[in-house]
Formats: structure tokens, sequence, C-alpha cells
């Protein structure tokens, strides 16, 4: 049961969602095992390990186990399927142990096949017990040898495993049937890049892509906008649920295309009015439409999905679209960006020593944080001043504007994440993560760089 939580986060949805379709995936096996007439099928279903992982997901995968076991076990029965279990068992709650008791006992007499469930396993920790059981059970060293630790294994009955399949493609067997798998074979994907490799090119298309479509003109511009910005929402989306309330998906996506053009293509629609409409249209949907319950926090999710994605977008577009400088404006704004970005990793990385917003983000530093808007000034000095002709002190203040709002936007998305405990918003970018992943940063550096130019007429 490998790549389970990638693979759902990869759909946009919550960890636990892709540990249910393991469950799933496992009675397919079960059923080609039978067909195939493989007689014994061990799986990785929580590893020692797994007890680091965010203690929502641990807490869910728990109650799954036990509602699979009780759910499942007349079907294992009735198919001749006996079921074990390998791992520390007494370190389960009470409850676990008596249903995997009830299991062992009800199947123990099967003989058309075996289900080996590693629970809490870990093959370091199997070995570890063995040995333990040699200590206690005083045999001498002189007769320590493989057969007295396989027979003190946590299953010795079983056949050691004649292949090792790992779903997830990795090549390393990770703790798993360590004693009993020295001589079995590994079956994973084929050649896999290096992950560096992965983000390299995956980095060159996009970026291909995106200027491409940036020389087509205002059309290119709208279709990169409708892309971007859709791909964004639908991460949202995903990651609404797991903060606690789904926003509603024909509230969310309507609501942030139209902020995002609000202001170019649909200037003609009175925002108030679409506010208006949400609201009484949106809440009032909730008396009707499942999920009513949650009505009034589902509302406010998807109007704050489409406010965080779509007015961004929409400043962007005010932005490239102000004449004479608008494409060197939002050039410089996203270069001032990626250079912050750049610099508080670099110099985070290396001299950074005082934690900054560590609940949050546990890398970031102070020191990484001030090198951040230290890079963006030196950018925006380039810009506004050397190619623009303003006044330099416009460029520190932009400067400084673009380095903390960038860095606000990233923290924010972080924050998103922790909340909905997922590491990327999706992996729609091999070696990147989503696009909130990337886009989070320059969020928010053009709604304050288009509203200092309006306030001192620099556009």
């Amino acid at each position: 049961m490998d790549g389970n939580g990638r693979w759902a986060r990869g759909r946009g949805r919550p960890a636990s969602f892709g540990h249910r379709q393991g469950v799933r995936a496992i009675k397919r096996v079960l059923q080609a095992c039978e067909d195939l007439g493989v007689h014994a099928l061990s799986i990785y279903a929580f590893s020692t390990e797994n007890w680091a992982r965010p203690r929502a997901e641990v807490r869910a995968l728990m109650r799954l186990f036990h509602e699979t076991m009780q759910r499942e076990i007349d079907e294992m029965h009735r198919r001749g399927v006996r079921i074990v279990v390998s791992g520390r068992r007494d370190e389960l709650s009470v409850r676990m142990r008596e249903r995997i008791d009830e299991a062992m006992a009800r199947t123990a007499n099967n003989t058309n096949g075996v289900l080996n469930v590693c629970l809490n396993y870990g093959g370091r920790a199997e070995i570890v017990d063995a040995v333990r059981k040699l200590v206690r059970d005083g045999l001498p060293a002189q007769k320590v040898d493989e057969e007295a630790i396989s027979s003190r294994m946590y299953n010795p009955e079983l056949p050691d495993p004649d292949l090792i399949i790992r779903t997830a493609g990795e090549h390393r067997v990770s703790n798993f049937l360590l004693w009993q798998s020295a001589y079995s074979p590994p079956l994973a994907g084929g050649w896999k890049p290096s992950p560096l490799m992965v983000r390299i090119l995956s980095a060159f298309v996009v970026l291909g892509a995106v200027i491409g479509l940036v020389f087509v003109g205002i059309y290119g511009v709208y279709v990169l906008v409708l892309v971007l910005g859709g791909l964004a929402l639908w991460e949202f989306h995903g990651l609404s649920e797991g903060m606690g309330s789904r926003a509603p998906a024909w509230l969310l996506y309507p609501l942030g295309v139209f902020f995002a053009f609000s202001g170019t293509v649909l200037k003609e629609i009175d925002v108030t009015l679409v506010l208006a409409l949400a609201l009484v249209g949106g809440l009032g949907a909730f008396l009707f439409v499942p999920g009513r319950r949650q009505g009034l926090s589902r509302w406010a999710m998807g109007l704050a999905g489409a406010l965080y994605v779509g007015m961004p977008f929409n400043y962007y577009l005010l932005l490239y679209t102000s004449k004479p400088s608008g494409l060197t404006w939002t050039l410089f704004t996203i270069l001032a960006v990626v250079a912050s970005d750049a610099a508080a990793l670099l110099i985070g990385s290396r001299i950074g020593r005082h934690p900054f917003f560590t609940n949050i983000s546990p890398k970031k530093t102070v020191e990484g944080a001030v090198a951040g808007v230290v890079g963006s000034v030196i950018v925006m000095l380039i810009g506004v001043s050397a190619v623009l002709g303003h006044n330099p002190i416009h460029a520190v203040v932009l400067g400084v504007l673009v380095g903390v709002s960038a860095e606000v936007g990233d923290l924010v998305e972080s924050q998103m994440k922790r909340l909905a405990e997922v590491k990327d918003t999706s992996h729609l970018i091999p070696g990147h993560g989503g696009v909130l992943d990337r886009i989070d940063s320059i969020l928010f550096p053009p709604i304050l760089v288009y509203l200092y130019l309006m306030l001192f007429h620099l556009l």
C-alpha cells in the first residue's frame, strides 16, 4: 500500500481519500492472487515510522483499519482467506487489538490463502523483537543461527516473499520484510529520472508555455489567466475540504473567474451587484443543497477562495493592459518576487539562525526574510529607476512592498496546507507540486504595486 496519499493529493483530494481507494485496490489484488495461485500476500499497511505523520491522518488511518477489519472479515472468511497481522500489536489501541484478535481467530482454519497485514510494522523492529526473544529464551550464543532468528519472527510459518512490489515506483524496500526479502527481487516502475532533472524539465516546459502565451498578445494572456486561475481554483477546492469546509464548486469557480476579469473583460459588470447576488443566492442555496448545516462556512470558504485566486490575476491584467509600460511593470513585479524567493532561500539556508513563523513554515528564518526584501528592492531599482526612469525612492518602496507581500503570500499558502495537512496543493507540475505552490508568492504583490502606481500617478 504505497503512494496512496500522494495519489490523492495529485487529484486535489485529502490523503484519507487515497487510503480508502487503496483498501479497495487490495480486494482486487486478492482476487488476482487467487486467480494466479498466489498463496500468501503481505501488505505494508502502516509502518512504525508512520506515527510521525500528521495526527489527523494517523487517526483516519486507524479508523479505516478498524472499519475495514469489521466490514471485510465476513468476505475474507467466505473466501477461505486466513488473516494474520505482523507488527508491534501491543502499541495499538485496545479496540484495534480486539478487532485484530477477532479477525485472526475467526479465519484461523482457512486454507485458501493468507493475507498478512503488516500493521505498526518495521523490518528492523521485527529483527530487534526476534533478538529480544532469543535473549528471553536464554539461547546460548553458539546456538544462534538463521533458523533460530527466523523462527522468532512475527509469523515464521509464512514463506519468504517471491516478489516485492512497490506501487509508487520506488526501488528501495523502506524497512519492509528486511529479513525475509534477502533474495526477493523488487518490482517497481522502469527507469525514473532524478528529482532534480524532473524539476528542471518541468520548469522549462511551464516557462516555455507561459512565455509563448504572453508573446501571443492579450488573448494569449487571457488564456494563461484562465488556465492558471482555473487550476489554482481546483487546487483550492481540494484544500478547502482538508481545512474543514469544502468550498462549493458552483460558487467558487464562477466567482473566481469573474474576479480575475472584473477589471478588464468583465469591467462593465458591477462588482457590488455580483457580490450581492453571491450573498443572497449563495447563502439562500444552502437552504436546499446538501451540506446546509455547514452552509455559512462553506459559502465563506467559496468566497474567500474566489477572492484569493481571482483578485491577484485581476491586478496582473490591470498592470499588463496599462499603457505605455504595462508589460514592463508586470515583468519586473514578477522578477522582483523571483529574486525575493531566491535570496530568501539562499541566505536563509546558509546563514539563517533565527526562526520565522516556525508554526507555519519551520525552515523560514528572519535572515532569509530580510534577504528576500533586499533582493526585491535591487530588482525594483533596476526596473523602476534604470529602465523606467522613476525616482529611486519609488523603487525602494515598491521593492519593500513586493518583498513583504511575497513573503506574506508564501506564508498564507503554507498555513492553508498545514491546516489541510498536505505537503503540496497537488502534483500537477512534476517535481514542483501544484500551481498554488508555484504562484503563492506572486499573488499579493501586483495588488500593492498597482495601487501604489495609481496613488502616485506612475502609470
